[in-house]
């Protein structure tokens, strides 16, 4: 179990920035560019820059009958976002949404109970709202999306959008000093490299290690206990049985074959139970983890099932090595004094 958690957690860094946030830099401008200005910084950097979509992005408040809900609106003109960000569900691509219509991230729908075609409130302002339909669900893990063109952008708040940020993705390797030269643009206010954000994310999820470990050590120390204490009870229990074979003349190691074969199979069998149990229970703690800003996503990998089954073989052996002695000390004659 503690295993399938830790594949969720590693893979949330590689599942954001590799498949999704495909920019490396997110510039933003101390004022908003018009269309030809934006055209201008395009032209000035096109040696530094292989992509560069202008974007218009805000916090808003999107609301239903289960509450409200913060999310990072992104609105932009340029159909080239889907070659910066990723849109797609379950391994399907999203479609960018057309006029009229928006996409949201999945643990947004979830939270709402939102399917496509259904409308979603954004809040305007104090007084105001808008209605927009779901055209598509993708896949997002940090934070909360809502994308959209700049004509719906327009249609919804009634003013054209501001298009003060620009995702961009670098020719080169060196993503800083890039990110220098680029900051030396007239009116470029900041240039954030997303390589920062995702090394905080990291940071930020391997500070779970110490408690993943700490449920590792205990879930292995509660299995060496369950496993000692049935093979001890077991091997004190079947004294008897265990004389009288030794003076059937079963060899030592025949007699210690005869009673730990029995626990190698019930490990074997409890491990495939264990298994499929320990699915289904890691899907419903993983549906009960509900944090805002990260969602998790459910997989676990081949290596986490071979892993979990090889220690628990590990811990059996360990404790028939440490049994071996226990049936060594089996006295046959008072054993066998003793009444039926």
């Amino acid at each position: 179990m503690s295993n399938f958690i830790e594949n969720i957690i590693r893979n949330i860094v590689n599942d954001q920035f590799d498949s999704i946030m495909r920019y490396d830099y997110n510039i933003s401008f101390s004022e908003a560019r018009s269309s030809e200005e934006r055209e201008e910084f395009k032209q000035n950097n096109n040696e530094l820059l292989k992509e560069c979509v202008f974007v218009s992005t805000e916090e808003l408040e999107l609301m239903n009958g289960k509450g409200i809900k913060k999310a990072n609106l992104v609105a932009t003109y340029d159909p080239d976002i889907a070659k910066l960000v990723d849109l797609h569900y379950k391994g399907e691509s999203v479609p960018y949404p057309e006029y009229g219509k928006v996409v949201i991230n999945d643990k947004l729908a979830k939270d709402f109970n939102l399917a496509v075609g259904d409308s979603i409130t954004i809040k305007i302002n104090e007084t105001e709202t808008a209605e927009a339909q779901i055209s598509g669900i993708f896949e997002n893990y940090i934070f909360n999306y809502l994308f959209m063109t700049g004509e719906t952008y327009k249609e919804l708040f009634g003013y054209e959008a501001e298009y003060k940020n620009a995702y961009a993705s670098a020719i080169s390797d060196d993503l800083y000093s890039t990110a220098a030269v680029l900051s030396d643009e007239d009116n470029v206010a900041v240039v954030s490299v997303t390589n920062d954000m995702r090394v905080m994310v990291e940071n930020m999820m391997q500070s779970l290690d110490y408690i993943i470990w700490l449920v590792i050590i205990c879930a292995g120390a509660l299995g060496f206990v369950v496993i000692y204490n049935l093979n001890n009870i077991n091997i004190t229990e079947r004294s008897r049985e265990i004389a009288t074979i030794k003076v059937l003349g079963f060899y030592s190691n025949e007699t210690k074959e005869y009673i730990y074969r029995e626990t190698i199979i019930l490990t074997l069998v409890g491990a495939l139970f264990g298994l499929g149990l320990g699915k289904l229970l890691h899907r419903f703690i993983m549906s009960q983890i509900n944090v805002e800003a990260v969602s998790f996503k459910v997989q676990i990998f081949g290596s986490s099932y071979m892993i979990s089954v090889l220690v628990t073989f590990m811990i059996t052996i360990l404790v028939n090595l440490m049994l071996m002695k226990k049936i060594d000390r089996i006295n046959m004659t008072e054993s066998l004094k003793s009444v039926e």
